[in-house]
């Protein structure tokens, strides 16, 4: 059975939870660069770029825990972006425009969800109703 756009979509939205998963229970027994390689493929759909993967590889080993690199992960402005992209692309099929992505992507480092942020973009959008009510 062929995956919809609509689940992948669902996926896409899921994936930091996911990830935090892997972090946890699958990575534990993996050495650091391979976790962090894994978790950087899951999370952000490529493999670490060099400074990157130096950068955290350094801070593991120097004892921050995989949680703390996960959440720094999750919390860096590329994974914001990324999501703010995705959510444009996706309710409103369309990228944001400059000012649009620097204002949700400051609402999301404020501290908003990704369920926050639909909630902004789809539920109170004239643009959105206009794309959900076509056709």
């Amino acid at each position: 059975m062929a995956v919809t756009l609509r689940e992948r979509s669902l996926r896409r939205l899921a994936r930091p939870r996911y990830c935090l998963w892997y972090l946890e229970v699958w990575s534990a027994t993996r050495s650091v660069s391979t976790a962090l390689s894994g978790f950087t493929l899951a999370l952000r759909a490529r493999a670490p770029d060099s400074a990157g993967f130096a950068t955290y590889t350094a801070l593991l080993s120097s004892g921050a825990s995989r949680m703390q690199v996960a959440l720094d992960l999750l919390n860096s402005t590329e994974h914001r972006i990324d999501t703010v992209n995705f959510v444009f692309g996706y309710f409103l099929q369309r990228a944001p425009d400059p000012a649009g992505l620097s204002t949700q992507v400051a609402y999301l480092a404020s501290g908003a969800t990704d369920e926050q942020l639909i909630a902004q973009i789809a539920g109170s959008s004239a643009e959105y109703y206009s794309i959900a009510t076509a056709g």
